[in-house]
């Protein structure tokens, strides 16, 4: 819904991009990621960072975009960001699940953190959101 109010923005996640999950197994929510046991736990995050890694590395991808607070903890992990949970809540736009920034991580890759658009879904509050998404994408 979100993307159907801006064109262009609608066609680069459409047409022009690579999806991936940085996570290969699903689950409810990271909160239930969170309560496996700590060898469970260790082996998915060892095998995310490996595949999130060589996804990088095969698209030659120059821009990493997470969505959401907990996916911007979990994506900072696997790319070396060196992100805490209280980094997460400061230095942003936007305010609670409405946040945005800009980051960049020790490979030179630029990371965007948008809201998680199942959350986040007032298009008034959701506009500077695209505005700034376009202009870092260069749209």
């Amino acid at each position: 819904r979100f993307l159907r109010d801006y064109p262009r923005l609608d066609r680069w996640f459409n047409e022009g991009v690579t999806h991936a999950f940085l996570i290969p197994w699903r689950t409810p929510n990271l909160r239930y990621l969170s309560g496996l046991s700590p060898r469970s736990r260790e082996l998915i995050e060892f095998e995310s960072k490996r595949i999130a890694k060589r996804i990088i590395e095969d698209h030659e991808a120059k821009i990493v975009i997470v969505a959401g607070k907990e996916t911007l903890v979990r994506a900072g992990k696997l790319l070396g960001l060196g992100l805490s949970p209280q980094d997460v809540e400061s230095a942003r736009q936007g305010e609670r699940v409405y946040q945005w920034r800009s980051l960049s991580a020790p490979s030179g890759l630029t990371v965007l953190q948008v809201p998680h658009w199942s959350r986040a879904n007032s298009r008034e509050r959701l506009k500077p959101v695209a505005d700034w998404l376009s202009r870092q994408l260069a749209l």
